[in-house]
């Protein structure tokens, strides 16, 4: 196959629009569609690799897998080897057993289902995976995997005759299963390789239909398709629903890119083009730990850290391009296959073996050991129970014999403080019942928007079986509410959607919106009020980081004052629709309001750790350290005699 410089600079805009959304850089929310720019050049390359091999009858899989390694494998091992090296001296234990995990994922070529098990790819969570980048990767080699075992099937069982005919069908199934997916489980549509295999698949067709056009046709194709694939990493909002009927714009105007066959097109042909298309793997390779790092040293919005952190991606991009990429294309010295298979085969055994050993944590003081720890220093609580019979029962702490002295309903939230008034009973004596589930908060109807739709019919037959259980069996035991009440009727940062909704979704906050909100969660309330006390707890203090690792990494660079904590002013301000929602709703149905900051905050902040010692386990849950500072609002709810 000619090289074709059209091709080179595709890849160049799409690693420009990747790398300038990461960085943040205004103008590029829908950078990240350069992603999908990269999945259908792949496809066509690919497709012609294969295909003419296969036409001169010389096609061999395992050479073509061996020079798919050859292409990814030695820079992607660098990488992975560099940072293990760094993190090694720089990060703390979980960090660094984290990376570990993410680099063999990496090596391995599964990180896409590793992090698809994590937090989400938009999250903040995000800025803490030095290796998320490497999920696209997963997904291309997933492809080659598959791609030239399909090809040589179809070839061998009808010459090719209907290859064209069978590659358009699973483009169309792959492409109808991410229009299916994508609202039902949004991230196994993102990370996902049999959602993404059609824009691959698109990229083939294009080297199987080629179309023979006249100059003039092909030049007015070419600023058609170009214009429309700039404006779609410009102009696709960023809350679109991705993979789906956005990512068309941008992988139909690849596909005409390529079928105008403009092989040497002004603007894409260009020197400057060139270089950043030659270097483009390497620099989508090394952007992203740049921006890790400078998220986390809090430099990200400064225009010239960020104007820094970009050159310096392109400079590394630059250096791996020019001392790892290169010779492994030639085939010199340690990139012959052997010593390719050893050296990763080596960082793989390391990733494990730091693994194994949890980060190294010898290699950091004892306190830094301590609030590392505390990431990890909570109750894990079983979501549902079952009596001997298999049906749903009442989850309960203490004595199993024993009715209980309170119940408590909600989300993860309040899984924070059953350790609490574990400690505050006699568990020889006396029980605490509870219905928790995760993002679940006890609103009849709520749906998260971020969830699947099989994930928010699972909350909902909990909340159902909960109220019923409530009614039914508990009809006059009193009941605790704990949610993360700001979370639900708000938007995400960045967002305009509410990150719920009940029967269909709104694009904005709005006033009508509060308004059915409210009434949804007092109607809920007053449900419950009707012949028992209920107390509803207001939210808990938020704080801006993972606490834990914020005050663990601080220790760890020598900070006098790594302790995390936020103004009052600023909490109540955060909250405050939240804040009057509750009080209003326990108002209308005679329930009791119970404040966490009054424990947790002073008369000026509000503290996620102190001492070096986090009370949170991540930016919102409270620990198992953190949530003994509530057991005096909590006791007394355990004794009727003393309740509030």
């Amino acid at each position: 196959m000619k090289f074709r410089l059209d091709i080179n600079g595709l890849r160049a805009i799409a690693v420009i629009a990747v790398i300038m959304f990461h960085f943040a850089v205004p103008g590029f929310a829908a950078g990240y569609a350069g992603v999908d720019v990269f999945f259908v050049l792949s496809g066509y390359l690919m497709t012609g690799i294969i295909v003419t091999s296969l036409q001169k009858g010389n096609f061999s899989i395992w050479q073509f897998y061996l020079s798919r390694a050859r292409r990814i494998v030695p820079a992607l091992t660098v990488l992975c080897l560099v940072l293990i090296l760094l993190a090694c001296w720089l990060l703390i234990p979980s960090e660094l057993a984290s990376l570990a995990k993410h680099a063999g994922a990496s090596l391995l070529f599964i990180s896409n289902h590793v992090y698809f098990a994590e937090a989400g790819y938009f999250a903040a969570a995000s800025h803490d995976k030095w290796l998320l980048h490497t999920w696209s990767l997963s997904v291309e080699w997933q492809f080659y995997l598959l791609y030239p075992l399909i090809l040589a099937m179809l070839w061998r069982i009808t010459a090719g005759r209907y290859l064209t005919a069978v590659l358009s069908l699973l483009a169309a199934a792959s492409f109808v299963l991410a229009l299916w997916l994508t609202p039902r489980s949004p991230e196994a549509a993102f990370y996902f390789f049999p959602p993404r295999a059609w824009e691959m698949l698109a990229g083939g067709l294009v080297f199987l239909l080629p179309l023979s056009l006249s100059a003039r046709a092909g030049k007015l194709l070419y600023a058609i398709s170009l214009l429309v694939l700039l404006a779609s990493l410009l102009l696709i909002p960023a809350q679109a629903a991705w993979p789906g009927w956005y990512t068309l714009i941008p992988v139909l105007a690849t596909v005409t890119l390529l079928f105008s066959g403009r092989l040497e097109a002004p603007l894409l042909g260009g020197t400057v083009v060139q270089w950043l298309g030659n270097t483009s793997y390497s620099s989508y390779l090394w952007h992203w730990p740049v921006v890790v790092w400078l998220y986390q040293r809090q430099l990200l919005a400064d225009p010239v850290w960020l104007s820094a952190g970009i050159a310096l991606s392109f400079l590394l991009g630059y250096a791996s391009y020019r001392w790892v990429e290169t010779p492994a294309r030639h085939r010199n010295g340690v990139f012959r296959a052997p010593r390719l298979l050893q050296a990763c085969a080596a960082v793989f055994a390391l990733c494990l073996v730091l693994l194994l050993l949890k980060g190294l944590p010898f290699r950091v003081d004892e306190a830094v050991k301590l609030a590392d720890a505390e990431a990890e220093n909570r109750l894990r609580l079983p979501s549902a129970c079952e009596d001997s019979g298999g049906n749903a029962v009442m989850c309960r702490l203490g004595a199993a014999d024993s009715a209980p002295e309170l119940i408590v309903f909600g989300d993860s939230h309040a899984g924070t403080v059953m350790g609490a008034l574990h400690s505050a009973i006699d568990p020889a004596s006396q029980s605490v019942g509870y219905f928790i589930h995760s993002a679940c908060p006890t609103i009849r109807g709520l749906q998260v928007a971020s969830r699947s739709e099989r994930s928010n019919a699972k909350c909902e037959r909990h909340r159902q079986q909960a109220f019923a259980m409530l009614t039914a069996q508990h009809s006059d035991t009193p009941v605790l509410l704990i949610n993360r009440s700001a979370f639900y009727p708000l938007a995400a940062p960045g967002q305009t959607a509410p990150n719920s909704y009940f029967e269909q979704p709104y694009t904005e906050v709005s006033a009508q919106w509060l308004t059915e909100f409210s009434q949804r969660y007092t109607a809920s309330v007053c449900e419950l009020t009707n012949k028992r006390q209920v107390y509803i707890m207001l939210p808990m203090p938020e704080m801006p980081v993972e606490v834990p690792a914020a005050v663990a990494r601080a220790l760890h660079r020598g900070q006098q004052d790594a302790d995390v904590r936020i103004q009052l002013a600023d909490h109540q301000q955060a909250q405050a629709f939240s804040i009057s929602l509750i009080k209003d709703a326990a108002k209308a149905c005679g329930a009791t309001v119970l404040d966490p900051a009054s424990y947790l905050c002073d008369q000026q902040q509000c503290y996620g750790s102190q001492a070096h010692r986090p009370w949170y386990t991540d930016d919102n849950h409270l620990s198992e350290w953190g949530n003994r500072r509530l057991l005096p609002l909590l006791r007394p709810l355990i004794s009727s005699d003393s309740a509030l």
